[in-house]
């Protein structure tokens, strides 16, 4: 990785999961990094991060690994990384990102307008240091995004600015449109999300080899014992993937099961 990739990758994940930390020093600070350990690829993430930090002058080390109890009771084991109190961190927090106040940056917005006039693959590393910590790819929509509260519009500019189109949708930016799934996928979105790139490639593989046709009766059979069965329509996608080879969106399936439910009373009457 090349210095100013790493660079505004490090900006990158800093909008997104990381954390700051300046024990009483009010004119350096550090950054921090989470990432839970249900994903196999947390540890090239937090690696990924470390290396990005030395390649511009930033020492780091692993912090403590950590749990945090969410309302629901249920537990989060997570891995831990952190840099050294710099200036030099403060100085892309304040300056860099806007985000001078001391109000938490998940509740106020960056001011980074200048990214969006940095060359092509500037702006990719910073979204994919974005991406990285708050991206998402869902092969059942298929879809893929970015989960923010109080960034959209920037994401968004930015996304638009690399040619993929996106949407807003509370909390998160959505990427819909065929084509764009496909830009995201080849710019690509994430750099050491493993899992969530190989979703998003496996969802342009699939957009570009399988043939639309109407659905089959043996198709309609399959989609209606699987509702019997309380399989969500998700599930259902997969499982016609994996039958037929044909990719159905969820949407498509919600579809035809109301509208088969639907025949089913008329029928009755």
């Amino acid at each position: 990785m090349l210095k100013h990739f790493a660079f505004m990758y490090i900006l990158g994940v800093i909008v997104s999961d990381g954390g700051f930390s300046s024990s009483g020093v009010h004119t350096s600070t550090c950054v921090k990094l989470s990432a839970s350990k249900t994903y196999y690829w947390s540890k090239d993430f937090g690696r990924g991060f470390r290396y990005a930090l030395a390649k511009v002058g930033i020492s780091s080390m692993r912090d403590k690994d950590g749990v945090t109890r969410h309302e629901n009771g249920k537990t989060v084991e997570f891995r831990s990384w952190r840099s050294f109190q710099t200036p030099f961190v403060r100085w892309m927090k304040d300056s860099l990102l806007g985000l001078r106040s001391s109000t938490p940056k998940s509740q106020i917005p960056i001011q980074a307008d200048w990214i969006l006039r940095m060359p092509h693959d500037w702006r990719v590393a910073f979204l994919q240091g974005v991406s990285d910590g708050d991206g998402w790819a869902n092969i059942t929509e298929p879809n893929a995004g970015i989960t923010s509260m109080v960034n959209k519009d920037f994401l968004i500019r930015l996304l638009t600015s690399l040619g993929v189109e996106a949407s807003r949708s509370t909390p998160n930016v959505i990427i819909r449109k065929k084509d764009a799934v496909r830009r995201a996928a080849r710019l690509p979105m994430f750099r050491h999300a493993a899992g969530r790139q190989e979703r998003l490639t496996r969802i342009m593989v699939m957009l570009d080899s399988v043939k639309r046709r109407r659905i089959s009766e043996e198709e309609l059979k399959t989609i209606m014992a699987l509702h019997k069965q309380r399989f969500s329509s998700g599930q259902i996608t997969k499982e016609l993937l994996s039958k037929f080879g044909i990719f159905r969106r969820s949407s498509t399936i919600r579809n035809v099961i109301k509208r088969n439910s639907k025949k089913k009373v008329e029928n009755l009457d």
